[in-house]
């Protein structure tokens, strides 16, 4: 079997034969491909519009939900506020009534609105159709007594009634003792309200605590809201053929339901039966929602019958205004995939069509593509054996075959070139180019790096030379896979100095912040190898760093003999002598200006001084590179120290040395970092012994690297 294998990896088809083959087969497979990658992205499509759509619904509904429960809500806020700073006097009967009935009209979905004093002293207004019902619970020479008073939409009084010992007492009902009890907002079930004209109302109960100026607790006031119309809202709201939506709550008591029967029902002595959710059609709704209770987070769900479901879960906001609820939308994703498999019919149909045509052009493919390309394959066979004085003529009007001749040609041209500089021997391994490589530059944005060790001159003559061969070479194993690693081009090694460059000879969008990630990444990682050198009993490596952005030429540089690529140009100075700067700072990174004004907000890096360079007419503004957002531990402490040093660095540009040191000094001494003492210290030397008068504009003259 496997000498047949062989034998057949061995077989040679003619190009033509080949082109038939292989095209058909792609073809024949891409069709296959494209059909049921079609149908599963198109259902996919389908499904996450679907899922999309029931996450929107879901959020649709929490908003139009809180809006409806926002002014009964606030209502009661404002009621225990005025009852608790006296502006409304709960026992004046007048005052009550007018303020219930006004609140009740902002908001005709308010069933009852009433107060409880903690002493039993209960009041509270009930709509009944024109009229209002105002009742008043009370103590009266010990005895409860139980006041009703009929009013008209004029709040004229028509009728009062007066019963003793009522069975309704209001400091046993739910919204009063778990108010008392908790001392917060208490939501409850839906339930049947207690009615007074006797009418079969169900709805929810809000009740907060009301306080006195001391924060004691007074009492309770509660609204009763009929929330039919969130029902009603949920029944208008179009999902899908199958789609429905409702709310529960956290003990899966149905809240609302597109239809406001399956929330509640009446028995045979109409009593008002909440529902629960596994009480309710479809049954997927508990299922979908067991499915999340029990962790599982996905939403599609696979009821016992195959059928798949599409879930969207969202609970309410957890604050004290707003009830244990939960929306549930979900529907058959057959709603949203039934398009999607009727197209795919239609695609296979249609394929198997575009397939025979096809075939025709395939084999008139063939023959435009064989006899070009059998042309083309002698002329490269020529070119193997350095026979450059022939050509053929191809006619093709197939692009790709007359670039590949014209490519052909052009190869045949610099060889000839290169034979005059270059052995025969050596040209066969630049068949690849055109061009011959040229020495010359041109000029482009770079952002510039350079690195050295500090004290590595006393480290030198420390160490044998074997040593430190191999503990320079670690270290320059390890700067260098993190700077390549960024995108950096290695221009060079000096000793134990590093130069290097981004932006060329491949163009790096954002360069300069990568460039100052690399140089991030190479301190943490500097700081791990000297933790690792210290167990080892090697010495410490501390490594300088600059960094600067601006033009500079680079390219090819040197002779005919030899060229090396490269970079040239004042801003490659600039960034050298940042890095020899650093010790008289006490920093590591320092990066210039014009760095820092490419770099993002994640970055911190505070301004340290104005500084005329060795080399440089004008002054540069240097900046300390501290680090990025994501791995400072310390983001917000370290954020805060550098507005601190930029405000004093304007202070200090403005000569006003005072300002300066009373800045830096509201930085705890034990953050200070040694620049910050460097910062300080010329101030205070500035304050003692002011700058020359060019200083301003000249900066702290620098004569050191």
């Amino acid at each position: 079997m496997k000498k047949i294998l062989q034998n057949a990896l061995k077989f040679i088809l003619p190009l033509k034969s080949t082109i038939i083959i292989s095209f058909s087969g792609i073809f024949i497979l891409s069709m296959a491909v494209i059909i049921l990658y079609g149908y599963l992205r198109s259902r996919d499509s389908l499904n996450q519009i679907g899922q999309n759509l029931m996450t929107q619904t879901t959020k649709r509904i929490l908003s139009k939900t809180r809006l409806y429960l926002t002014p009964p809500t606030n209502i009661i806020k404002s009621g225990s506020s005025l009852i608790s700073n006296n502006v409304l006097n709960y026992k004046s009967e007048e005052q009550m009534l007018k303020w219930f009935v006004s609140s009740i009209t902002s908001f005709p979905d308010i069933y009852m609105l009433y107060f409880t004093h903690k002493s039993g002293y209960h009041v509270g207004v009930e709509q009944a159709g024109n009229k209002w019902i105002f009742w008043k619970f009370m103590y009266k020479n010990g005895v409860h007594i139980f006041e009703k008073s009929i009013y008209n939409k004029n709040l004229q009084l028509l009728k009062r009634h007066e019963e003793k010992n009522p069975q309704f007492k209001p400091r046993k009902r739910p919204w009063y003792y778990e108010v008392q009890n908790n001392l917060k907002p208490y939501w409850s079930k839906v339930y049947g309200f207690y009615s007074s004209s006797k009418t079969q109302q169900a709805g929810i109960t809000l009740s907060i605590p009301v306080k006195d100026e001391s924060d004691n607790f007074q009492g309770v006031i509660g609204v009763d809201i009929n929330i039919k119309k969130i029902s009603s809202f949920l029944s208008k709201i179009e999902i899908s053929k199958t789609g429905l939506a409702i709310i529960i709550d956290n003990k899966d008591r149905v809240i609302a339901h597109p239809d406001f029967n399956q929330v509640v029902k009446l028995d045979t002595h109409k009593k008002t039966i909440i529902r629960n959710l596994n009480q309710i059609k479809p049954a997927w709704l508990s299922g979908g929602n067991k499915n999340f209770q029990a962790g599982n987070n996905n939403s599609r769900f696979e009821t016992s019958n195959g059928e798949n479901i599409l879930l969207s879960r969202l609970k309410f906001p957890k604050d004290n205004f707003s009830p244990r609820w939960i929306i549930i939308v979900g529907a058959k994703d057959t709603d949203f995939i039934g398009s999607a498999q009727k197209t795919n019919r239609h695609v296979v149909i249609f394929s198997l069509i575009i397939f025979l045509l096809g075939l025709f052009g395939i084999f008139y493919l063939s023959r435009s593509l064989s006899k070009p390309i059998i042309a083309l394959t002698r002329e490269t066979n020529k070119i193997r054996s350095f026979k450059l004085d022939t050509s053929v003529q191809v006619n093709s009007r197939i692009k790709e075959i007359k670039d590949l001749d014209t490519s052909i040609c052009s190869m045949k041209h610099s060889l000839k070139a290169f034979q005059r500089y270059v052995p025969k021997e050596l040209v066969r391994n630049l068949l690849k180019t055109e061009q011959q490589v040229k020495v010359g530059g041109s000029q482009k944005e770079l952002t510039i790096f350079f690195s050295d060790i500090k004290d590595f001159t006393t480290i030198s003559e420390q160490s044998e030379p074997q040593f430190l061969m191999n503990h320079l070479s670690e270290y320059l194993e390890e700067m260098t896979t993190i700077l390549i690693a960024h995108g950096a081009t290695i221009d060079k090694y000096i000793g134990d100095a590093i130069m290097a460059f981004w932006n060329a000879p491949v163009d790096t969008p954002n360069h300069p912040e990568i460039a100052c990630r690399a140089a991030i990444k190479c301190q943490q990682r500097l700081q791990e190898l000297n933790h690792k050198w210290e167990q080892e009993n090697k010495p410490r490596l501390l490594t300088r760093m600059g960094l600067t952005v601006g033009n500079a030429i680079v390219g090819n540089f040197g002779s005919s003999d030899r060229i090396n690529y490269t970079i040239l140009g004042d801003n490659v100075n600039l960034a050298a002598r940042l890095e020899g700067i650093n010790k008289l700072y006490g920093t590591d990174i320092m990066i210039s200006k014009n760095t820092r004004e490419n770099l993002s907000a994640d970055f911190i890096a505070w301004p340290l001084d104005f500084v005329s360079v060795k080399g440089k007419e004008n002054p540069v503004v240097i900046y300390e590179l501290i680090g990025v957002k994501e791995e400072v531990e310390n983001f917000v402490q370290m954020d805060e120290q550098s507005r601190i040093v930029t405000k004093a660095f304007e202070f200090y540009i403005q000569q006003e040395w005072s300002k300066a040191i009373t800045e830096l000094e509201k930085i705890p001494p034990d953050s200070r970092r040694p620049s910050f003492h460097n910062f300080m210290e010329r101030c205070q030397i500035f304050l003692a012994d002011p700058p020359p008068s060019d200083w301003k504009t000249m900066g702290t003259k620098l004569k050191t690297k």
